[in-house]
């Protein structure tokens, strides 16, 4: 894999739906050799010549084994990890959407291209400033959000068709929940294999193909002044904006983190850390792969990273805990209503009553997965 590190990095390819676990020099050599049928006495003298280092067989079998046990456990805690993620629900399988972004590729041909970003450009000069404020029917902000939801899903196949441009596969398009953000995902994995540059364009892709539907929209409203469309356009600036922070990781996570040639941007910091705070402990010889003006990078990187996630999590979580409390207030009125009073049920009390369970349903899956990472935690203790 192309990082930026000063010493080679490889890549298993493990699970279905596929995953890519980081393996060391080492590891992958003894995985490498064995899955060419090499016995642990080969493997021994390869590893003799390739790192100076003089392991007997028995000692080779033991490391292979102890990669083999290790692989298992990262397989197993991937599936109850902490992760900002609460769900992934595949809705568009993985051959729709290789043929789908077989035909959208074509956008990354560079006359193409051009001609495109030249679109958003001149649209962006005629997009709506001065008349930001919004007045609209009901039927105008559902057909918005309808609006808007067909640039979320061509979002998404921003990121595929830019996958299948330079030759690898993308998987299914599905819905998620990041923090409490419902958010559609598109599995890229496959890009893993590609060049730094071309993952970052696969990165930007899900924004591209967006600010293309915004440009059409643009145009549109301009023609009609539709308040649906300038509530689709609004939309999707807005969320364009929130998907190319560097923080949370959305596209603008992933570019930084492919543009440095970090392969895991979050956690790298932390490797750091550790690396400082052992060598205070038990100084060595051993260096990290980064240059000290990377790990300075890193350092900062993370401290900022942390404390806006920490504001972030101060902010919301008393919100989303007087949902949970006022929630069983929230399901009597609205129950007693539809069967009482079903003709008193606005547009504004329905959508009150599903916003108080998205939260409520968020909430509870928060709670729900960290459970699991306790439970999983304390095996992994006791196993020990």
């Amino acid at each position: 894999m192309e990082t930026s590190e000063n010493r080679p990095v490889y890549l298993l390819l493990v699970g279905n739906p596929p995953k890519y676990i980081r393996l060391s020099v080492f590891a992958y050599e003894l995985l490498y050799e064995n899955s060419l049928g090499k016995s642990f006495e080969e493997i021994s003298e390869i590893v003799r010549q390739k790192t100076g280092k003089n392991l007997s067989p028995s000692e080779v079998e033991a490391a292979y084994q102890k990669v083999i046990s290790d692989l298992s456990e990262i397989e197993e805690n991937k599936k109850n990890q902490l992760s900002g993620f609460l769900l992934h629900l595949p809705l568009i399988p993985k051959k729709i959407v290789n043929k789908i972004a077989s035909y959208l590729s074509v956008a990354y041909y560079q006359p193409v291209g051009i001609l495109l970003l030249t679109l958003i450009i001149v649209a962006t000069g005629f997009a709506p400033r001065n008349d930001l404020f919004l007045r609209w029917a009901k039927e105008d902000l559902i057909w918005g959000y309808f609006f808007f939801f067909i640039s979320l899903l061509f979002h998404e196949l921003g990121h595929a068709s830019a996958c299948v441009y330079y030759g690898a596969e993308p998987s299914n398009i599905g819905l998620t929940i990041y923090f409490i953000f419902p958010a559609f995902y598109s599995d890229v994995t496959d890009a893993w294999r590609l060049k730094r540059w071309q993952r970052v364009i696969i990165d930007f892709g899900g924004v591209f193909f967006q600010l293309i539907v915004g440009a059409i929209y643009i145009i549109f409203y301009k023609f009609t002044e539709w308040a649906a469309l300038k509530i689709a356009i609004l939309a999707i600036a807005s969320s364009c904006i929130l998907y190319l922070n560097p923080v949370f990781k959305f596209d603008g996570y992933w570019a930084l983190s492919d543009a440095l040639g970090v392969t895991n941007l979050s956690r790298e910091p932390g490797r750091i850390f550790r690396h400082i705070f052992s060598q205070i402990n038990n100084p060595s010889n051993k260096r990290l792969p980064w240059s000290p003006l990377m790990m300075s990078f890193l350092a900062i990187y993370t401290v900022t990273s942390f404390s806006i996630i920490g504001y972030f999590i101060w902010l919301v979580f008393p919100i989303l805990w007087r949902q949970l409390l006022g929630y069983p207030l929230v399901i009597t009125t609205f129950i007693e209503k539809l069967f009482t009073s079903p003709n008193q049920l606005g547009f504004e009390q329905i959508t009150s009553f599903l916003t108080s369970t998205l939260m409520v349903g968020i909430l509870l899956l928060i709670g729900w997965k960290f459970i699991q990472f306790l439970l999983t935690a304390m095996r992994r203790l006791l196993k020990k």
